[in-house]
């Protein structure tokens, strides 16, 4: 059986709102009817880039590469860095439904991808079957649209922010303009 099945989803309203970026931090607000998250990640993992080129990958059905052996399609692994702590988003897509799960310092992710989410792996390894319910913060189940409609607005208010403080060239001010052409293109389809 697949370990994400037995995570209840909830329907997906999730906001995402960046208060601050300043000191090689972005504060971001993540909002929605069932939960709140308020946390200040570091911009040297590039937060909110990683979120829209990975969301991309993710529409495109493009595998990305998670670490130097193993490519993934159908989910998009993002690491916010906090100081001491993590932030981990797990974009899973099945045909036009996405699921997103975040957990808080959480760092068994690459043996649940390796496992591929399998209870039946752990068995078969007499391992432990994880608690994929422990740390975390959200869990939710929209359309694929629903999370390209998230992101437009953070990144129009970062291109606003970035323009008014003329740091365009900075960390935390600049995203892929490619990509956000795509989920715009997404959108208004």
């Amino acid at each position: 059986m697949d370990l994400l099945e037995k995570i209840q989803c909830l329907p997906y309203d999730l906001k995402i709102e960046i208060d601050e970026i300043s000191n090689g931090w972005i504060e971001l607000t993540l909002v929605s009817n069932y939960a709140f998250k308020k946390y200040a990640a570091s911009y040297l993992c590039d937060p909110i880039n990683d979120l829209l080129v990975k969301y991309t990958l993710l529409n495109e059905r493009i595998p990305h590469e998670i670490n130097p052996f193993r490519k993934i399609i159908d989910f998009a692994v993002i690491e916010h860095y906090l100081e001491g702590a993590n932030i981990i988003w797990l974009l899973r897509r099945k045909e036009e439904d996405l699921y997103i799960y975040i957990w808080e310092n959480v760092y068994e992710l690459d043996d649940w991808l390796f496992a591929e989410f399998s209870e039946q792996y752990y068995i078969d390894n007499f391992e432990e079957i994880p608690n994929l319910a422990k740390n975390l913060i959200f869990s939710l189940k929209g359309k694929m649209i629903d999370f390209a409609k998230t992101l437009i607005p953070t990144l129009d208010w970062l291109k606003e922010k970035g323009t008014e403080l003329e740091l365009t060239q900075d960390w935390g001010y600049k995203f892929s303009e490619t990509d956000y052409q795509k989920i715009k293109t997404i959108v208004n389809a």
